[in-house]
């Protein structure tokens, strides 16, 4: 979270500034977290920045249904090798997000690079300047936010109650067709 404010803190402070985009960041905090947690709610004092910790989910649900961009950062300067924990498995947090209608603009790593198609339903980063990049295209391109704000509400369908439940069915059909399979021809 940090670099991601210090990200944001760079689009304000350039000549471009981020005209009355905010960043907003919602989410749990344990006691091991508390002290990093209030760094970052310190530095975003006096800039266009909210700071909700252990938000209740209504506030995290209206937070993604007006967000136009999503920005997720897990992994970021972290080593898979030496802490694979650090990194986001699966991305459910991502899938919210785009089912909000918020163009995801993600880590280039783990589960958000697979959920994410880069360039067509959101972005995949590597560095802080390519965050700010793509963030700055989204930011200045009505039309293409749009497009992909679409596609990723599209996207986050693939994830959804419905299609998991359709694919566990067919796998348990291609079991059973198996199994009666192999008694047929014995």
């Amino acid at each position: 979270q940090r670099e991601l404010l210090e990200a944001f803190i760079r689009m304000f402070s350039s000549r471009n500034g981020v005209g009355s985009w905010k960043l907003a960041f919602v989410g749990g905090a344990d006691g091991a977290s508390r002290d990093y947690a209030l760094a970052i709610r310190r530095g975003a004092i006096g800039l266009p920045v909210s700071v909700n910790l252990n938000a209740p989910r209504e506030l995290v649900e209206t937070t993604l249904a007006t967000a136009s961009i999503y920005w997720h950062g897990g992994g970021f300067g972290e080593d898979a090798d030496l802490h694979p924990e650090r990194f986001e498995h699966f991305g459910i947090a991502v899938v919210e997000a785009m089912a909000a209608g918020a163009v995801p603009v993600v880590y280039a790593a783990a589960g958000p690079a697979e959920i994410v198609r880069h360039a067509i339903d959101g972005f995949h980063w590597k560095t802080l300047d390519e965050l700010q990049s793509y963030t700055r295209v989204l930011m200045n391109d009505e039309g293409l936010r749009s497009k992909m704000s679409a596609s990723a509400q599209e996207r986050a369908a693939d994830f959804g109650v419905d299609v998991f439940a359709a694919r566990i069915n067919s796998l348990i059909r291609n079991c059973r067709l198996r199994d009666v399979s192999k008694h047929v021809n014995q």
